[in-house]
């Protein structure tokens, strides 16, 4: 047999090999994987959200009607009979605790930029050691709007402190926004909010479906091939004894 005769005898068994492949995705990296970004750090968390770094806080903005600030520690707030205190460490937030018959309103707010596309979890623990009686609200907001509001007879804060959470994924969206806890009571009878370990957990977006393709063989494609090789072996064996 010629050289240009074993070249399309070749041709022909490779052309249905071939036209067998098929193509498979490569799977893009999972959360468990190198290579792709499970959480975002630095400007996506609360600074100092169990309020350690004491009062004037150089992270919070602090505000109180009758006290100046809500930052509490023992030491210079009490304890409110033991109706106030901290969840962790030394200091809180405490909101209310003016006495029946006063007006009080306490705020602490700052500034804080989550990443766009991200899944936002606010997390906090809250503690209503007393019920002045007035259903006073304590409330979460973002940018002067109310996402949360709790009410000073909600018991299921009464009994210690308690985690809660505000899904604040629609502010997800790389700008600069201002989270804010506010909380007091009226003249009605005493309330005492109490604020500590406030978190926010973030979350990346699914990667993408799909991923590079990559050419594989069908199992039949792959008997062609076997079979090609074979083919082509016998072709020059052939070759050989005739020449």
């Amino acid at each position: 047999m010629s050289k240009k005769t074993l070249v399309w005898a070749t041709a022909l068994l490779l052309v249905p090999a071939i036209s067998m492949a098929q193509t498979t995705r490569k799977p893009n990296p999972s959360p468990n994987q190198p290579g792709y970004a499970s959480n975002f750090e630095a400007l996506d968390m609360v600074e100092d959200g169990s309020f350690e770094a004491a009062t004037p806080n150089p992270f919070w903005n602090e505000a109180s009607l009758n006290f100046g600030t809500p930052l509490c520690d023992a030491g210079s707030c009490g304890t409110g009979g033991g109706t106030a205190g901290p969840n962790t460490g030394i200091w809180w937030c405490w909101f209310g605790g003016a006495g029946a018959g006063v007006t009080e309103t306490g705020s602490v707010d700052q500034g804080i930029t989550f990443t766009s596309g991200t899944t936002v979890s606010l997390d906090y623990f809250l503690w209503i050691g007393a019920d002045g009686g007035g259903a006073d609200p304590f409330t979460v907001e973002m940018d002067s709007a109310v996402q949360k509001t709790i009410l000073s007879n909600d018991a299921a804060f009464a009994a210690g402190y308690t985690m809660d959470s505000v899904d604040l994924s629609a502010f997800a969206d790389g700008a600069a926004h201002n989270l804010l806890f506010r909380g007091g009571h009226g003249t009605v009878g005493n309330t005492n909010f109490n604020l500590d370990d406030i978190s926010v957990t973030i979350t990346a977006p699914p990667p993408p479906v799909g991923g590079a393709e990559i050419p594989t063989l069908s199992p039949l494609g792959l008997t062609l091939l076997i079979g090609l090789v074979a083919g082509a072996a016998l072709l020059l064996m052939r070759r050989r004894q005739t020449t």
